[in-house]
């Protein structure tokens, strides 16, 4: 079962083509058993979601706007110095890889995708990259 709902954006057409639906999850990674999530949910803004899981136990999970938290670039995302999320401080860059399992596609050649990390990747907790459009319906 999939643990993860974490974070991301609305704003520019073409940049992130799932922002633009209430598709839930963007992108998401884990980390030392820190989950984090960009995701619409069909909210009226982009959130990213952080929450811990231990054995037997998952913790409250904590909301924040993408919007105050990280901008978009032309190719991704960067997350201001001194925010709230692990993200902060970080910089992602979209690239796309082998071929989406998306069985809801109509388009067989859909790549899946990734943000991966390229500026401040050396603090504990940031996650080296996150997992974006994998297919997933």
């Amino acid at each position: 079962m999939r643990l993860l709902l974490l974070v991301l954006l609305t704003l520019i057409p073409g940049l992130l083509p799932a922002f633009a639906a209430c598709d839930g999850d963007i992108a998401h990674a884990e980390v030392d058993g820190i989950h984090i999530s960009i995701n619409n949910e069909c909210e009226p803004e982009t959130q990213i979601l952080v929450w811990k899981v231990n054995p037997g136990r998952v913790s409250a999970q904590r909301t924040y706007l993408f919007k105050n938290e990280c901008s978009l670039t032309s190719n991704g995302f960067t997350c201001r110095k001194g925010g709230n999320t692990p993200l902060a401080g970080a910089t992602y860059q979209r690239t796309h890889f082998g071929r989406s399992q998306n069985n809801c596609s109509t388009d067989v050649n859909e790549l899946g995708e990734k943000y991966i990390c390229v500026k401040g990747c050396g603090k504990k907790g940031v996650p080296e990259f996150l997992h974006g459009n994998d297919g997933s319906c």
